[in-house]
């Protein structure tokens, strides 16, 4: 659920009007694991997949001076309201696949309604 602005949900308001439009979508949730025992095993991180609706903003793949912006990236942007557990949010820990492909989330943004979010993303 997003932050009501004025009074007014705007994140609901957008799901109301675009659910079931948009490209079908996964979040998937990365959770730092334990140590199994072994120091230089590294840990065994967990994974929960959140469904969700978005589209892929651009697939603008060259590198624009000074940003984070490099070959391969892609702009997807995640409606808010629709990511199944109500208050999951994206971070740059998190992966998130559309149209069957599986990407990184190397940076992103939202909107102060938490009605979308826009994820810089790269292949994983």
């Amino acid at each position: 659920m997003g932050n009501p602005l004025f009074g007014i949900n705007i994140s609901g308001l957008i799901k109301a009007n675009l659910s079931g439009q948009l490209l079908a979508a996964t979040l998937t949730k990365v959770t730092p694991g334990t140590r199994t025992g072994n120091l230089t095993g590294g840990t065994n991180p967990t994974t929960v997949d959140h469904a969700c609706e978005g589209f892929i903003d651009t697939k603008n793949r060259e590198h624009i001076g000074g940003t984070l912006v490099e070959d391969g990236d892609i702009v997807v942007i995640l409606i808010g309201d629709t990511i199944d557990s109500g208050n999951t949010v994206p971070t740059t820990a998190d992966k998130v696949t559309i149209e069957g492909a599986a990407y990184w989330i190397k940076g992103l943004d939202r909107d102060p309604a938490a009605a979308t979010y826009t994820l810089l993303c790269k292949s994983v």
